[in-house]
């Protein structure tokens, strides 16, 4: 006996502008979320509960979305904060339509100095775009 299944969607979500998330989270639902859904312009997700690799947001550069206007974060940084930056610096330098970055409470395991050089990367690059920190 065969079990026939349905033909997948290759992008489940070309509609969603806007994704909303709270709770503990994966890098795989991550993945899932920002690969699927060419049309973000808005992404929130906080996590705090959740220690996760910063490259985690990779498909936000790798396959950038255009209409990405505000990125707003919070989890656990598993690494460096450092290589949290260079991630964000990764997304900023790809979406041509970013106006705000920003986290709900905290970016643990990131340090001011880090988040510092994110301004002095904004500012020197005369970009308009708000980071909260």
């Amino acid at each position: 006996m065969f079990l026939e299944l349905p033909e997948l969607n290759l992008e489940p979500f070309p509609k969603m502008e806007r994704l909303d998330y709270e709770g503990p989270i994966s890098p795989q639902l991550i993945n899932y979320f920002t690969k699927y859904s060419p049309n973000l312009e808005e992404l929130k997700l906080k996590c705090p509960d959740s220690v996760l690799d910063p490259k985690c947001l990779k498909n936000l550069h790798i396959e950038p979305k255009q209409m990405l206007r505000r990125l707003v974060i919070e989890f656990t940084v598993a690494t460096k904060g450092q290589i949290f930056i260079q991630e964000i610096k990764k997304i900023i330098e790809c979406s041509e339509n970013i106006k705000f970055i920003g986290n709900f409470g905290d970016w643990s395991n990131v340090l001011t100095s880090h988040i510092d050089q994110l301004l002095t990367f904004v500012t020197g690059n005369n970009l308009d775009l708000t980071i909260q920190k």
